[in-house]
């Protein structure tokens, strides 16, 4: 992959296409350690109190940005 396909799928990866349904609640969430940083969105239930579970989602199989979707026109926006 080239350093330009690498800030292509960076870019990708860092807006999401779809809009959180009217019962949740998303923000921007960074972890950070040492001199790196993991970029997420916290999804939350409106109105959650207390403690909730959790799922962490990793996308694999090649670039994917945040809803599953590829540059190679693979688009479940799941």
């Amino acid at each position: 992959m080239t350093i330009l396909g690498i800030a292509l799928v960076a870019l990708t990866l860092q807006n999401a296409d779809t809009t959180a349904p009217a019962v949740a609640v998303e923000s921007p969430y960074t972890i950070h350690s040492g001199a790196i940083e993991l970029g997420g969105t916290l999804t939350l239930p409106r109105g959650a109190t207390g403690r909730i579970p959790v799922a962490v989602i990793i996308a694999g199989s090649g670039p994917t940005d945040r809803n599953g979707n590829s540059l190679m026109g693979i688009r479940p926006n799941s």
